[in-house]
């Protein structure tokens, strides 16, 4: 393991400790715990939350279930899945407790190494190479010389033997693949042993080893050069990594007792000069350490720039990483450059993801950095490259870096349509491979599509056609991406196709999306089907129906109204489509009755004196109407409705002096919170209501009446008597 990927993951503990593992701390269950960490592991955004489930996975005391989430991850998980997985059996080192099982994870890592691309491989190899070698030595040679393993297995099993060419069962191993039948596979090896083999000037001593591998054993050959060199490789290699660990372990007092910030900076500077590579390769470690807590000074973003082309892979590659986020200082030169030579595919993919963001900084507004042009279609033009002829890591990368170099103008509708297309051709290859890299792809093309209209229209003309054939697959995965990718493109075109093909029927995911995209675009054509899904997703189906309802006439209103009785849902949502259904001004007479006979009996008074309202206004109410409406205005203390209901109720046979009219009459007129304008209008507004026929009503009315105006005027020479003898007694004091 390099000292870049030792910082990294020692930064990342220190991280996942302080906040991550907080979340999985409140399952109590292991299974449920192990639930957790299996949802975050697939789906969690963060890198370094991902890494912590996975190591709470392979921690877990559940180990049958664990390594049956392990194996479906490398089976059939997400890349990013698998590199968390990797990252975590990496620190394994660094954990509080050993890991379980070990046998049997490092199995499902070489049956991984068989079957995955280059790049993954890459990283598989460097986390079975914590392990110790003879725990899986004898397995990687066997897997090599079977005829079962594929081309692409054996070529990523000679990597992972050649990370462990100290041991004399890798060399074994290496040797034995010369004699392979695939000469390609052999000549692999034999380019591997030729690197390993002692540093001699003259290149015959290596054509007569080669020789002398065909005349004599394994182990004679690996005895004999071992003695030749006077010290085993172990012992060579062993002294090696002393020396080594020794330097590091005294730059890294050095930089600790160093307290002033320029000293450290000058420290960095010199180390990134430095001529071992492990110095400089320890120094882009203190400055990616650095950009964790705080901004990187100038002077190390320059000095980093040099880097870019060092001599060294890891180097370059450490560099390129760091580059990423430190995009401000403009390295796009220095990466077009670098990115135009590289060999290195890893070291070129982080050059080129380097690039895209420093391009993608230059590109924003408020940006004062600014890139060249064709380093910008350089980039773009690498992306399409990457896609046409990539492996999965490298495609999905350039499809995001085509994302975001497109993010603003400058680029022609043509150049633009050749990446669209370039997008479009890789997917239609992956559907037939495989599915999952498809889907991974449409989750990413969306991205892209969504940013503007004049790409939406692009995408329609391109993809539609090959989206609409993907709605048949049975791969959930994929039928979910075109689905959201479509979505994306034109909500219309995807409500027609819902509707049609009634992918509302396919799944729960479907279902959801589908009541999400009518939520958006839907009409009255889409009510039927929602209708049908309200015992499924009751809460979302409600939530879409009041969606439509606000953008379509009354009619829509109506319907769903005049079904509610009918819907299975929680009686919050039923509320919710009446009071939306009352925001309509030509919803019908018959919609307010059922309203408002639906709010009377949940109490809501408020409401139902709105609907009591509309249908006086275009119809009239019953006797059972009229009944509720007098409870309702009363309720409300609305005292213009209630009297209008009073004078149909009083109109009525069955008025009687102790009906229900009466008491609430008095009980308005009595209430104390009425101020006495109110009631004095209340008042008024009720004696003018014509009694004929209704001695009872015109007595209870005579009742309510005020003093006749001549009782009053008896009563005034009193009260001014009394008026006039208060001064003379005032007077009377004051004497």
């Amino acid at each position: 393991m390099n000292i870049k990927t030792t910082l990294q993951i020692f930064v990342l503990l220190l991280l996942l400790t302080a906040s991550g593992e907080r979340r999985f701390a409140f399952a109590d269950d292991e299974n449920e715990k192990l639930e957790i960490y299996k949802s975050t592991l697939s789906s969690d955004k963060e890198p370094q939350m991902r890494v912590s489930a996975a190591k709470q996975i392979l921690l877990s005391n559940q180990q049958n279930e664990a390594l049956e989430i392990i194996k479906d991850v490398f089976s059939s998980g997400s890349a990013e899945s698998q590199q968390a997985v990797l990252k975590a059996i990496e620190n394994r080192n660094s954990w509080e407790k050993k890991l379980p099982r070990q046998q049997e994870y490092i199995n499902i890592l070489i049956d991984f190494l068989c079957s995955s691309d280059a790049a993954m491989a890459q990283r598989g190899a460097e986390s079975l190479s914590g392990f110790d070698y003879s725990q899986y030595s004898e397995q990687l040679k066997e897997k090599l010389l079977s005829e079962k393993t594929g081309k692409k297995g054996k070529l990523n099993i000679l990597h992972t033997i050649s990370l462990n060419l100290t041991k004399k069962k890798a060399v074994e191993a290496m040797i034995a693949a010369l004699d392979l039948k695939d000469r390609e596979i052999a000549k692999k090896a034999a380019e591997i042993l030729q690197g390993w083999a002692p540093e001699e000037d003259n290149s015959k001593v290596w054509e007569d080893y080669i020789k002398e591998l065909k005349e004599k054993s394994p182990e004679q050959i690996i005895e004999n050069k071992l003695t030749a060199q006077n010290k085993t490789i172990k012992e060579l290699q062993s002294y090696s990594d002393r020396l080594k660990n020794e330097l590091l372990d005294t730059l890294n007092r050095l930089y600790d007792t160093t307290e002033k910030t320029e000293q450290r900076v000058s420290l960095i500077i010199e180390k990134l000069e430095s001529p071992n590579f492990n110095v400089r390769l320890w120094a882009v470690g203190k400055a990616e350490q650095w950009r964790s807590n705080a901004e990187v000074p100038n002077k190390i973003k320059e000095k980093l720039k040099t880097l870019i082309s060092d001599e060294k892979t890891q180097v370059r590659k450490a560099t390129a990483e760091l580059m990423v986020y430190l995009a401000e200082s403009n390295p796009s030169q220095e990466l077009y450059t670098q990115l135009q030579r590289e060999t290195n595919p890893e070291a070129k993919l982080a050059q080129f993801e380097a690039l895209t963001e420093s391009c993608y900084f230059g590109l924003l507004q408020s940006s004062e950095v600014k890139v060249e042009p064709e380093v910008r279609v350089f980039a773009l033009n690498t992306a399409k490259k990457m896609i046409q002829n990539g492996n999965r890591t490298e495609v999905l990368s350039a499809v995001e870096s085509i994302r975001k170099l497109l993010d603003r103008n400058g680029i022609s509708e043509d150049q633009t349509r050749e990446y669209f297309t370039a997008i479009l051709k890789k997917y239609q290859s992956a559907v037939t491979e495989d599915q999952d890299f498809a889907s991974e792809i449409l989750k990413r093309s969306a991205g892209l599509f969504a940013q503007n209209a004049h790409y939406r229209s692009i995408a329609v003309k391109l993809f539609e056609p090959a989206l609409s054939q993907t709605l048949s697959s049975k791969n959930g995965k994929l039928l979910g991406a075109a689905v959201s990718c479509l979505e994306v493109i034109s909500k219309s075109d995807l409500l027609q196709k819902i509707r049609s093909s009634e992918l509302y029927n396919r799944s729960e995911q479907i279902l959801a999306k589908s009541l999400q995209t009518a939520s958006q675009a839907g009409n009255e054509k889409d009510i039927k089907w929602i209708e049908s899904k309200i015992n499924q997703m009751p809460e979302q189906a409600a939530d879409t129906l009041k969606s439509i309802m606000k953008r379509t006439d009354g009619n829509v209103s109506d319907t769903v109204v005049s079904h509610l009785q009918s819907y299975d849902m929680p009686e919050k949502k039923k509320v919710e489509l009446l009071e939306a259904a009352m925001q309509k001004n030509n919803l019908s007479i018959e919609s307010f009755k059922t309203a408002a006979n639906a709010f009377y009996s949940r109490d809501m008074h408020q409401q139902a004196a709105s609907c009591y309202r509309k249908i006086m206004g275009g119809d009239s109410l019953s006797p059972q109407q009229q009944n509720r409406a007098l409870n309702v205005f009363a309720a409300v203390k609305d005292y213009s409705g209630f009297s209008d209901v009073l004078k149909m109720v009083i109109s009525r046979k069955d008025f009687t002096k102790d009906s229900q009219a009466h008491k609430l009459t008095l009980s308005l007129l009595n209430d104390k919170e009425i101020s006495k304008e109110d009631k004095a209008g209340f008042l008024k507004k009720i004696t003018s209501i014509p009694a004929t026929g209704k001695p009872e009503w015109k007595k209870f009315l005579d009742s309510l009446a005020p003093e006749p105006e001549k009782k009053k005027q008896e009563k005034q020479p009193k009260n001014e008597s009394k008026a006039a003898e208060k001064p003379a007694e005032t007077k009377e004091k004051q004497k």
